[in-house]
């Protein structure tokens, strides 16, 4: 994506919105190009990684810096749940309008699941047990009365 494409969260922070992205960032060519990572296109928090994990490693940034890497593919669904969490009830300030995307990566090979959710999916290891227990999750840590939340199913 070029870095003078506007994002939504670049209007929603320019409105009064505070922003964060969990998850994958698939739009800066994989590579720490800082013009291009979330805090340059409207997000004021980041963590997780730029690109999918179809090469068996995840590599994560926190903001701009480099935050470790990881080949525990079933550990990413709880580990962006926990981010998102800890955002919404340490990073963020109540009472004021929030936008947080969170991108499972997921979505791609390689997929795994924790112990807890394997099997527990009517659709095998593509299923959306653990992803829509991460909504639920959010939804339940933040005393917020609106939300808008899409689950697409893969």
């Amino acid at each position: 994506m070029p870095a003078e494409e506007v994002t939504i969260a670049e209007l929603l922070r320019d409105a009064g919105y505070q922003t964060a992205c969990i998850g994958k960032w698939d739009v800066s060519s994989r590579r720490a190009i800082v013009d291009r990572m979330p805090n340059s296109q409207g997000f004021g928090y980041f963590f997780g990684t730029l690109g999918a994990n179809d090469d068996g490693v995840v590599k994560f940034h926190e903001n701009d810096n480099s935050a470790g890497e990881t080949r525990a593919m079933g550990s990413l669904t709880r580990l962006y749940t926990d981010k998102a969490i800890d955002w919404l009830r340490f990073k963020r300030e109540p009472g004021q309008p929030f936008f947080l995307y969170v991108a499972h990566t997921m979505a791609h090979t390689i997929i795994d699941a924790s112990d807890r959710f394997k099997g527990a999916s009517k659709g095998g290891s593509t299923g959306m047990s653990s992803r829509n227990w991460t909504m639920r999750q959010a939804a339940f840590s933040t005393s917020s009365t609106s939300w808008a939340c899409e689950i697409t199913h893969w």
